[in-house]
């Protein structure tokens, strides 16, 4: 999955933890742990920070065919943690931890490092979610 950096993407720094959200495959038998959709050998642990990976910028020479035929250079993200902006077609909630670096788009942002939190209707959640965004 690639990100695309457009004119507006650059590269931040979170300056409190970001509330994200993702669509996942879940392991049904817990709450503890949840598998990505295009990555599945990889599992997001529950509480605990992912592996920090470095977010390169690659450009990429696109070709537009309709009316008019357009060569174009676009920068892609390859690596990283993808989530969406908004709570929309998802099952389960994660963090962007403060200080961790990370890009977004009006859809979707890609960061260095997440923290999975769990389901959104679980109480555990609910209480992860309210300590990040009162005391984090």
């Amino acid at each position: 999955m690639c990100f695309d950096v457009v004119s507006t993407s650059k590269r931040k720094v979170a300056e409190k933890p970001i509330i994200c959200y993702k669509r996942h495959i879940t392991d049904n038998s817990t709450n503890w742990k949840v598998k990505g959709i295009f990555y599945t050998n990889f599992w997001y642990k529950r509480f605990r920070k992912t592996p920090k990976v470095e977010l390169e910028v690659k450009v990429r020479k696109v070709q537009y065919s309709g009316l008019v035929e357009i060569e174009s250079e676009v920068g892609v993200i390859e690596e990283g943690y993808h989530t969406n902006n908004r709570d929309i077609i998802i099952n389960a909630v994660f963090v962007i931890p403060k200080g961790t670096q990370y890009y977004e788009n009006d859809f979707e942002r890609v960061s260095e490092q997440l923290i999975y939190l769990g389901k959104p209707d679980n109480w555990l959640t609910k209480l992860a979610l309210w300590y990040y965004k009162n005391f984090k």
